[in-house]
């Protein structure tokens, strides 16, 4: 009898402490007040001194081609319709003959082929894509005969 009499005493005391502890909590409510101007917490963008001097319209127009013919190959060797057609023919002709490009080639191939297979593997190839391209700026440096392009890129796949 005293045992059961102790344990119901805990037990009272038990709920006593938590109605009161309870109370204290104050509610939270998120509203938008004092919300001003986001403060960023990565690393901000800065945009060096790009070597080489603006490119022409002609040159602008030419560069601007071929990146979106590499990023329409990029996302079409990752549909469902491609079906072998990256691994038959790559790039194409797209990429440069010199050595640096051989390297870039190379590189990205191995690239694709990871994320083809990863794709593959996880039923992620896209049905349909829409991509699009904002360039910020395309410089060309003469001397190397290298071009600087600064360029975003979104996309909606399914």
């Amino acid at each position: 009898m005293n045992k059961s009499k102790y344990f119901v005493f805990i037990l009272v005391i038990t709920a006593i402490m938590l109605l009161v502890l309870g109370n204290w909590v104050t509610p939270v409510q998120a509203n938008n007040a004092g919300i001003g101007t986001p403060i960023p917490t990565g690393t901000p963008v800065t945009v060096t001194e790009i070597p080489g001097e603006a490119a022409s319209a002609e040159q602008q127009k030419e560069l601007k081609s071929v990146i979106q013919s590499y990023v329409e190959i990029r996302y079409r060797a990752l549909t469902v319709s491609d079906s072998g057609d990256f691994k038959q023919n790559g790039f194409g002709d797209l990429i440069s003959d010199m050595h640096k490009a051989k390297v870039f080639l190379r590189e990205e191939m191995g690239k694709l082929s990871v994320e083809i297979k990863r794709a593959d593997l996880n039923r992620l190839r896209y049905v349909d894509y829409k991509y699009f391209l904002d360039f910020r700026s395309i410089t060309v440096d003469p001397a190397t005969q290298t071009a600087t392009i600064l360029v975003t890129e979104g996309n909606e796949v399914r």
